[in-house]
């Protein structure tokens, strides 16, 4: 008998045919090689297939159910039988290996695939559908996909508020019902960053939606910054940072990110799209457009940049044919996602370190602040800098003064005579 799996009711459903675990993972097996893994991947998936055979025999299970997979997932690392500790990434790996079985019994066919983040959704249809027309709007608009994410959540939680109040039409929104609706907002936003950040998905719902009314109310609302000043590595930190990743403790793929970000400042969403054309070998230089300001940038890449990228490529990277330079460390070998593989890759750099970011913000942004708070301090002209890490407004780098302590130190004005009086 064959088991099909019933999207409604949560459970297999007897058909004609029945899949035994040790077919099931022949099958895996013969999916992973024809899509031309590589030896390490392989062995790693013959690895979990011998584990789940040895859960299957000391626990009595022949035939594949339900009832076997949600065993698996929750008990099958605790015999202490593979390559990997049982914890949250090999319930991960055993959560997926079901999933795959899965498809097998329902689909007919193993598919490897990449999931993403599940996207919150209104609860009716005309909210749904006015959902996806704005985003529509912000991706003819021409704005990068991190920022339409930044914009949708917000447009979100404002729909979800009026779905609770039964205001069933957007021209039924008005000014009046701002405050209330704020009062709903801030349970997901904090009141300085977060809601400033809100304001301007809500600013461009206004002007997509031609309700000057709205725009008008939400132009004039202006939360209170909190601007913070960002302590930069300081010479130990930078040392431990160095010592890493040239330990040959890290990937190859991982030392070459952190360098680009850390040297010269790029962004996680142009490391990720970074492609083997934007790298002039000859010329020692590293060229792309800015998804986030669309401005060309044209950055020497520099000895160790490079000499880490040509490792990687040479030694680490899969041998798959995609424009894309960095690579997920495990099949199916794709582009990394989005900004928290980087955010993830260099956590476990500065981790490893000992670096500790009390206090600090992590990721590329916290490298940009360090690369042009460095370059300041040798007193390189805000041009020059501005043309390194790609900012629109030569202005934009005067914010990172704020980071600069010692800069900051000279400014400040001599206290002389303090507290002394005339007698």
């Amino acid at each position: 008998m064959k088991y099909k799996f019933s999207l409604d009711k949560g459970h297999f459903i007897t058909g004609e045919e029945m899949y035994t675990v040790a077919e099931l993972c022949e099958l895996c097996m013969q999916a992973a090689i024809s899509e031309d893994f590589t030896e390490l991947t392989r062995t790693r998936y013959e690895r979990t297939v011998k584990r789940i055979l040895k859960f299957a025999e000391n626990h009595g299970y022949v035939e594949f159910s339900e009832e076997f997979a949600e065993d698996y997932i929750a008990n099958g690392g605790s015999d202490n039988y593979g390559c990997y500790k049982d914890g949250r990434y090999s319930k991960r790996d055993r959560l997926r290996f079901m999933n795959l079985f899965r498809e097998q019994v329902y689909e007919g066919q193993i598919i490897f695939r990449v999931y993403g983040k599940t996207r919150l959704e209104p609860d009716t249809d005309y909210y749904r559908n006015e959902l996806e027309m704005f985003v529509r709007y912000l991706h003819a608009t021409g704005i990068e996909e991190n920022t339409v994410l930044a914009y949708r959540f917000p447009v979100y939680r404002m729909f979800q508020y009026y779905e609770i109040n039964q205001i069933m039409d957007t021209s039924q929104i008005t000014v009046e019902s701002m405050p209330d609706l704020f009062e709903y907002l801030n349970r997901f936003f904090s009141p300085h960053g977060g809601l400033k950040n809100a304001l301007c998905g809500l600013r461009a719902y206004a002007r997509y939606a031609e309700r000057d009314d709205l725009l008008s109310f939400f132009s004039t609302l202006k939360p209170r910054s909190e601007k913070k000043i960002i302590p930069c590595l300081n010479n130990e930190e930078r040392e431990s940072l160095v010592d890493v990743l040239y330990s040959g403790d890290i990937l190859l793929r991982d030392k070459a990110i952190v360098l680009l970000s850390l040297t010269i400042g790029i962004r996680a969403c142009d490391i990720i799209a970074l492609e083997f054309d934007n790298i002039d070998w000859h010329s020692g230089t590293i060229s792309f457009v800015q998804e986030k300001t669309n401005n060309p940038v044209n950055d020497p890449g520099l000895a160790a940049v490079l000499n880490a990228i040509y490792d990687y490529i040479v030694n680490e990277r899969p041998r798959v044919s995609c424009k894309n330079i960095f690579l997920r460390s495990f099949a199916p070998y794709r582009p990394l996602t989005d900004h928290s593989a980087i955010y993830g890759i260099i956590k476990r750099v500065f981790t490893k370190a000992e670096i500790s970011f009390d206090k600090r913000i992590c990721g590329t942004t916290f490298l940009r602040h360090n690369v042009t708070t460095h370059m300041l301090r040798q007193k390189i002209p805000q041009e020059v800098i501005a043309s390194v890490v790609g900012h629109a407004d030569v202005n934009t780098t005067s914010i990172y003064m704020s980071a600069d302590d010692k800069e900051i130190a000279e400014c400040m004005l001599p206290m002389i005579k303090c507290g002394v009086t005339d007698e």
